[in-house]
């Protein structure tokens, strides 16, 4: 998750896939949560993006940030 991060800063590899050739991959794209999980979903990364599963303990915070900021 921190590598896509750094792939939707500017200057990253999938920052310059947001090139406005679909919808979903609208330049500003790299700045929110919803934008980034339609190019996600568009395919940006090359390769399918599935069988992820995330867990969260109630009541307790992991320590783990991979989007710091995130506007929605």
């Amino acid at each position: 998750m921190k590598l896509i991060h750094q792939g939707f800063l500017p200057g990253g590899n999938l920052h310059a896939k947001l090139d406005g050739s679909t919808p979903f991959r609208q330049p500003a794209a790299w700045r929110t949560l919803a934008g980034r999980s339609w190019a996600v979903h568009d395919g940006i990364l090359g390769a399918p993006f599935a069988d992820i599963q995330m867990y969260k303990r109630i009541g307790q915070n992991a320590g783990v940030e991979t989007f710091p900021d995130a506007a929605w």
